[in-house]
Formats: C-alpha cells, sequence, structure tokens
C-alpha cells in the first residue's frame, strides 16, 4: 500500500543499510501491531537478520497509568551476524548504530515509564556469528525464548533452548545438542540460575548465582 510505501521510504532513507517486510498492520484502536517477513539488509545486500512474523501488543489504559505494558509473539527470528577484525559487528554497520557523546559528568536521562514486559515468546529462531573471520563461528538453530519483566521493580524471569548446531574455534568443532537455560533477575542479582549444555564432547550442568552482573561480578556457580 501505498502507507507502507512511504514508511519503508521514512525508515530507510537515512540507514546505510535496508529494511524491507511484505505486509503490516497497524491497530490504533487496539493497541497491536502485526509485520509479515521482515528484513534486513546490510550496505552490500547482504541478508543480516529477519522473522517471518512479528505481533506485538500494548496497553492503552496502562500507559495512560505511566506503564508500558508488551506482550509479543515472533516467528522464526535469523540472524547472519559476523564481526571483522576491528571488532565491528556487520548488523551495527547497516544499522548505524553509534551511542551519542555525553560528558562524563551528564547523566543520562531515566525511562519515563515503567517498561512491564508481561510476556515475550520467541519460537524456532536461528542464529549465525562469526568473529575474527574463521577464528570463532556459531551455528545455533530452533531456538525458542520466553521472556518476563519489570523495569521499575528490576526482575525478569528468561527461559531459552536450542535444538542444535555446531560450534567450531580454530581447529576445534564440536555439534551442539539440544541444551536449555533458565534464570531468574532479582535487583542485581542472578539467580536460579540453570544450564544444561549439550555438545559432542559431553554434557556440561551449571547452577548458582550471579552478583552484580553488570559491574564487578561475582560469581557463585557449581558444575555438575
Amino acid at each position: 500500500s501505498h502507507a507502507q510505501a512511504l514508511g519503508k521510504r521514512l525508515i530507510n532513507q537515512n540507514l546505510p543499510g535496508k529494511i524491507d517486510w511484505q505486509g503490516m498492520h497497524l491497530s490504533v484502536f487496539k493497541g497491536s501491531v502485526e509485520i509479515q517477513k521482515l528484513r534486513l539488509e546490510g550496505p552490500d545486500g547482504e541478508d543480516l537478520a529477519g522473522l517471518d512474523y512479528l505481533y506485538l501488543s500494548w496497553s492503552w489504559s496502562a500507559l495512560f497509568r505511566g506503564r508500558l505494558v508488551i506482550q509479543g509473539d515472533v516467528n522464526k527470528p535469523w540472524a547472519h551476524l559476523h564481526q571483522d577484525r576491528n571488532g565491528i559487528l556487520n548488523l551495527s554497520s547497516a544499522l548505524s548504530i553509534t551511542a551519542p557523546d555525553t560528558p562524563k559528568d551528564e547523566k543520562l536521562p531515566g525511562f519515563p515509564l515503567n517498561m512491564v514486559i508481561d510476556s515475550l515468546q520467541i519460537v524456532d529462531g536461528s542464529l549465525q556469528f562469526q568473529a575474527n573471520l574463521d577464528h570463532f563461528l556459531t551455528d545455533i538453530n530452533g531456538i525458542n525464548l520466553a521472556f518476563s519483566g519489570n523495569l521499575e521493580e528490576k526482575i525478569a524471569d528468561v527461559k531459552l533452548d536450542f535444538a542444535g548446531g555446531r560450534l567450531t574455534f580454530e581447529d576445534f568443532q564440536t555439534a551442539l545438542k539440544p541444551s536449555f537455560l533458565k534464570a531468574r533477575y532479582v535487583s542485581n542479582r542472578v539467580e536460579s540460575i540453570h544450564l544444561s549444555l549439550s555438545t559432542g564432547a559431553g554434557e556440561t550442568t551449571l547452577t548458582g548465582t550471579i552478583e552484580n552482573p553488570f559491574e564487578s561480578p561475582l560469581l557463585d556457580i557449581n558444575a555438575h
């Protein structure tokens, strides 16, 4: 439609890369947006990321009370990412992501609303990541994610699992088998960590907690 074509032009006019989609439906009254076949291309036309289907909804009544409550479903997202010798990610080059200069004594303004992710579900995703040319490569498929969180209360829950893949580092290569991770974040503490990782080299289970995960992390992790 004319509206979608105009939206694409406005989004892409200042981007080195290109964002495209096959269909979009926005319901202002209902508070929701649906997108089909979203794709991100790099400046050279390389396919970087995309998804089959995205649905996001928000509550207008909660927004008027200062709470941004979001629910989301993402079906078959994928990403082909690589990092060059200078540590620059191709995704950053496509979106021209740069952090604004901020004086050391100036604090960035806080988010004006309490963001609540009531439910975010990602189904059947895939990820390919390559760093420093051929030195590190991981290819993971069948990724499922369930996430919920409350910014003001500093609480978040995450469950992640994947079906398999492969991992290559220099001369080392191994298969990734079905694995999962679950954890809970509460007030600068990651607790109830349970990681079960299965590879061609064996199985590893880690449990425990991490204090101050974003600054001077203190790990209390047990291997089984």
